[in-house]
């Protein structure tokens, strides 16, 4: 797969996910560990993308996540 972060999420997965989740416009959503940011947009169907935040490691795909047009902070962590 070229560009898997331009990849939907397959459509069984949203609908289960959205079975299990209540939420309306307002929620604040936090994806940890958020990779390519699909989760994020296909969430930014339901809820408003100013309300979408997103945590990573890669640098490289915070800064697709940026360029979505989310926001994505960097995880600072230390290995045990």
């Amino acid at each position: 797969m070229d560009k898997p972060w331009l990849q939907p999420i397959a459509e069984n997965t949203e609908k289960k996910i959205m079975s299990y989740i209540h939420f309306d416009r307002n929620t604040k959503l936090l994806d940890f560990g958020a990779g390519f940011g699909r989760y994020l947009k296909m969430f930014s169907k339901y809820i408003d993308t100013s309300n979408l935040y997103g945590v990573e490691i890669d640098k490289d795909c915070i800064e697709k996540i940026k360029n979505m047009g989310f926001r994505c902070l960097k995880s600072d962590y230390k290995r045990p």
